[in-house]
């Protein structure tokens, strides 16, 4: 269930976020995001999930902790984010508490006015900010194989480690 979602999520955001949880976004970043239109449509993949680790072999982190991100449409026609963990530090986890799901909000406009992230809320969220709210995910991506996640009660500028598209399926799981 819902408690093994967040457990499932917390741990494979555990990585990036002991370290980088308020760390100053990498200066790439301030050099602007994708308009979240195209983040939309190029974010569905397999990705290795964050690590604290700059010398972590994306070979080693697409085997042992990667997810599949989906994007699709619920019946109204709003967007969804879907991922689905994968790799060898997922056995012996219950089928169910492998998947994460959230609406997708279009957030954070650039000077064009243009939506540069998505948002994400995930059903069933359990964590709590400091104002005792469930915790909202911003996903940025600078570039089409890097994404980072803010969250949104995070200074402006923190992110976690990046997570990087696995550049084979067979290097997966």
């Amino acid at each position: 269930g819902k408690l093994g979602t967040n457990i499932m999520h917390s741990l494979c955001l555990a990585i990036g976020l002991a370290i980088a949880s308020v760390a100053a976004a990498p200066e790439a970043l301030a050099q602007g995001f994708m308009p979240a239109s195209e983040v939309v449509k190029i974010l569905p993949g397999v990705w290795a999930m964050e690590s604290s680790s700059p010398k972590a072999k994306l070979e080693k982190l697409c085997s042992e902790s990667a997810m599949v991100i989906r994007i699709l449409k619920d019946e109204t026609g709003a967007l969804l984010y879907e991922a689905e963990h994968i790799g060898s530090e997922v056995a012996g986890i219950p089928k169910e508490d492998l998947f994460d799901r959230s609406r997708i909000w279009m957030v954070l406009p650039d000077r064009s006015g243009r939506p540069r992230a998505i948002r994400i809320h995930y059903d069933g969220e359990t964590r709590l900010d400091a104002r005792g709210k469930p915790v909202v995910w911003d996903l940025l991506m600078p570039d089409r194989d890097t994404f980072y996640w803010h969250r949104a009660d995070w200074p402006a500028g923190s992110v976690a480690a990046p997570s990087r598209r696995c550049p084979k399926a067979d290097l997966v799981g």
